[in-house]
């Protein structure tokens, strides 16, 4: 749709289509418009916003909603009202350009995670070529989440920022990392400062972890979760694979077995588990 097309055309959609259950808006473009959509008596389901250039999309009140999936280019804020139904959710990030993110703020996390408290599966993906998103401890809790992807991750991030993702979601379960293979290291890291305290909360249910892409400057991430988690059944390390996709909302991490571990990398690894005593042992497996 072309840039002069009116929000109000888009807002219109969800009016007065009440009996639409699945709805998929691709390159509409709205620039510098904020999307509303306030329609408690819609039965749309599967919500999907594709390159879209609305600066904020605020969903007011879609009570029949499971599914949504935005792939954010310029959108600024995701603002949530009223949800009740909403369980599975993929935010893909597309990252157009070299530069650091300055515009959204600090909170870049936060803005988008103001979910409904019924969503149970979140997918987070990063496409494109710049270097850096600013990542924060989200403020916001997410209480009933249960599966976590966090995928595409650029080589030269440090991904110890997703344990702010991981406190924020106290029942999580599963939580899997995907950093491509990449031929070079990275130039340069950025983070988070993380600070760790005498009181440092637990994590009680977590019970897998599966990185691909993991390198030896990961194991910052391995050891706070081995430290915190105390349900943690299955760890697996890859160096390298890829997430076979089934639909929006649903994967599947596949290794490939192309990078061999040494035996000092193995027997590091092993150690530092066993040194933080979690019994029993959980499963781990290497790729």
């Amino acid at each position: 749709m072309s840039a002069s097309t009116p929000v109000n055309m888009y807002e219109r959609v969800f009016r007065d289509c009440t009996g639409l259950q699945v709805l998929h808006l691709t390159s509409c473009c709205c620039a510098h418009s904020t999307l509303v959509v306030d329609v408690p008596c819609s039965h749309i389901r599967e919500l999907v916003l594709e390159e879209c250039s609305f600066s904020v999309i605020e969903l007011r009140d879609l009570p029949m909603l499971v599914c949504l999936a935005c792939c954010l280019t310029d959108t600024s804020k995701i603002l949530f009202g009223s949800i009740p139904s909403l369980m599975d959710t993929n935010l893909s990030f597309s990252l157009e350009d070299d530069t650091i993110v300055e515009a959204r703020g600090r909170d870049e996390f936060d803005s988008f995670l103001g979910m409904s408290p019924t969503m149970a599966n979140l997918v987070i993906r990063f496409t494109g070529q710049r270097r850096w998103i600013r990542a924060s401890r989200p403020e916001r809790k997410l209480p009933h989440l249960k599966r976590l992807l966090v995928a595409d991750v650029p080589s030269n991030w440090d991904i110890s920022w997703t344990r702010g993702l991981l406190m924020a979601s106290t029942f999580l379960e599963v939580l899997h990392i995907h950093v491509p293979h990449s031929e070079t290291e990275p130039d340069y890291l950025r983070g988070m400062n993380w600070y760790k305290s005498r009181n440092e909360l637990r994590h009680h249910h977590l019970k897998e972890l599966v990185v691909i892409g993991f390198t030896q400057r990961h194991i910052w991430l391995l050891k706070y979760v081995v430290r915190v988690c105390t349900s943690l059944q299955r760890v697996v390390l890859l160096k390298d694979g890829h997430v076979r996709y089934n639909g929006l909302w649903d994967w599947r991490m596949v290794g490939q077995q192309t990078c061999p571990w040494s035996d000092d990398e193995i027997r590091v690894v092993r150690r530092m588990m066993n040194f933080f005593g979690l019994r029993p042992l959980p499963e781990l497996i290497l790729g």
